[in-house]
């Protein structure tokens, strides 16, 4: 168990370097998991906005009014620049739009006219304006259907006011069942533990896997009297044995988050979790093959694990994903997790099956052992001979 205990021994080495690795993506995965809960209450959005009332009439005011019911009121300077500078630099300013009450607004209300009312000043691109002209849209159409119906300017901009003050309160229906064996929030840790742990196998195995790999420790192994295929069981058994380890770290945060000891369903997601483990350990055995530098390392991490992440359903419910790309989600072991613990928690209107999580397990599984065998043959064919010169051109020794 020599290239075993070797490679321990350079984990030993870069364990501080592990540490870290594990320790951000463990409060990463937490963050996530925690902020994805929500106590399903809707809050309506208020905008900071600065109004100039350019037809200063009774109508105008009772419209500012309005406005700033809904809103907060901000002061800004009347110039061009003064609005521009308010508009640009709005996160310090304060200030997200800025609109003119048009002079002879009030006259074209009782005229029965809703056009050039208003002159908006907002950040090109942005959502401001089209969230304030719709709430303007509300008031100007409640305001002229009352007038229409015969109602004084007065009687109207009172009734439009009651009107279009009145709240509906929304709650937004939750899918968690309060399922005491598998909770939302715990459900949610495990959905993103798919990019967290492609992303700690990568950044954690491929530099100690890296160092096994290098020319010379590769040379020595060869010339010695162990065998090629030991030599890759031993870092394999090497690499379960940290994975088992940063795996078993996450499962201690998740227990936490659960309040106690696993139950029931969590125990499912707990194997589903360890399967992805081994598909994320096989990953990152593939990749260390190819010698990869840091700079590479980190640039293959990133397009994987975010590149699988999003494809696959993690940041994206699969329900809003295309068939097209679920087509070829599926392709990938990922897209299988996610089911599985969708169904389990009931996230994104997953239906529990039983049979269904086994066999999604069952796919990871085989990706795992699929890319532990292609990582042998190709360990085999790159590192099977030692390739060291022993000849060399040899001076002559000169005849006395």
């Amino acid at each position: 168990m020599q290239v075993y205990k070797a490679f321990l021994k350079v984990a030993r080495k870069k364990s501080r370097a592990l540490l870290i690795y594990v320790v951000v993506f463990l409060a990463i995965s937490v963050a996530y998991s925690l902020s994805d809960v929500s106590d399903g209450i809707f809050t309506d959005s208020q905008l900071k906005v600065c109004i100039f009332d350019d037809d200063d009439t009774e109508e105008s005011r009772a419209l500012t009014d309005f406005v700033y019911s809904r809103h907060i009121r901000t002061e800004v300077g009347r110039d061009h620049d003064s609005v521009t500078d308010a508009l640009y630099y709005g996160a310090i300013s304060g200030t997200d739009c800025v609109f003119v009450i048009n002079k002879g607004y009030s006259e074209a209300l009782a005229a029965g006219k809703t056009d050039d009312l208003f002159t908006f000043y907002t950040m090109h691109g942005s959502y401001q304006e089209t969230m304030l002209e719709t709430q303007l849209g509300e008031y100007i159409r409640s305001l002229t259907a009352y007038t229409a119906a015969g109602e004084e300017l007065s009687e109207a901009i009172a009734h439009t006011e009651k009107a279009v003050s009145e709240r509906t309160e929304v709650s937004i229906v939750s899918k968690d069942t309060g399922d005491p064996e598998y909770s939302q929030v715990f459900s949610v840790y495990f959905l993103y533990m798919a990019y967290i742990l492609l992303a700690v196998m990568m950044n954690t195995l491929c530099p100690v896997l890296i160092t096994m790999n290098r020319r010379e420790i590769r040379y020595r192994t060869n010339c010695s009297s162990i065998r090629p295929l030991s030599g890759s069981l031993q870092i394999f058994a090497g690499s379960l044995t940290l994975v088992a380890a940063i795996w078993l770290v996450f499962m201690i945060a998740g227990a936490f988050m659960n309040g106690g000891i696993y139950h029931g369903k969590a125990w499912t997601a707990v194997l589903n979790s360890f399967v992805f483990a081994l598909v994320s350990a096989s990953i990152a055995l593939f990749a260390s093959c190819f010698s990869l530098n840091p700079n590479m390392l980190n640039l293959a991490t990133q397009i994987i694990s975010l590149g699988l992440s999003f494809l696959s359903g993690v940041f994206v419910e699969q329900s809003l994903l295309g068939d097209g790309v679920l087509s070829v989600a599926r392709l990938f072991p990922a897209y299988w997790y996610v089911r599985a613990n969708n169904m389990l928690s009931g996230l994104d209107g997953a239906v529990y099956d039983g049979t269904e999580i086994a066999r999604c397990i069952m796919i990871e599984l085989f990706y795992a052992v699929a890319m532990f065998v292609l990582t042998i043959l190709i360990r085999r064919i790159r590192y099977s001979e030692a390739s060291l010169t022993t000849g060399g051109n040899k001076e002559p020794v000169p005849q006395n």
